[in-house]
Order: C-alpha cells, then structure tokens, then sequence
C-alpha cells in the first residue's frame, strides 16, 4: 500500500467512525453568561456570538482584567480578507 493510499485509509476510517454528541449534553452545560443572558441576546447579530463577544470586551474593561481577545489575535483575524482582496 502507497503512503498515499495509506492516508486515504486512515481517512476513511475517521469519516466512519466519526461521532457527534448529542446537543442536550452541550446545552445542559452551558456557560453561566449563557443561562443569564440567552433569552434576550438572540437575533442580535451570528445567533448572539456578537454579543458575547461585545459583552465580555466590556467586562474586562470594567474590571481591569485581561480581554479574551488580544491586539494581535484581532489584527490577525481582521487582516485576512484586505489581504486576499490585494492578492487578485
């Protein structure tokens, strides 16, 4: 068997054996901001992520504390589409 067709294999079988949890196991457990907040969040922008994120910018702010997302993590996230418009 060809290192290649050795990927394709292995590939296979993780595509098979591949497994989803069920959701209730995630919603169950979710976060206390979610609990707090989820009611009056949704519809406000990629099912209320925009808000979290908003939200917990915000509460780092107002208590001194490290943000969940740095300078250089937004700088790389936000560079990548003028980027690939300049590539064409």
């Amino acid at each position: 068997m060809s290192k290649t067709e050795d990927v394709q294999h292995k590939i296979r079988i993780l595509i098979v054996n591949d497994v989803w949890d069920h959701a209730q196991k995630w919603l169950i457990n979710r976060t206390p901001v979610w609990r707090k907040f989820e009611t009056g969040v949704f519809g406000k922008g990629h099912s209320a992520m925009d808000w979290f994120v908003f939200n917990a910018y915000i509460e780092s702010v107002k208590h001194n504390k490290q943000t969940s997302i740095d300078v250089y993590d937004s700088i790389t996230t936000r560079v990548i589409t003028p980027l690939s418009a300049l590539s064409i």
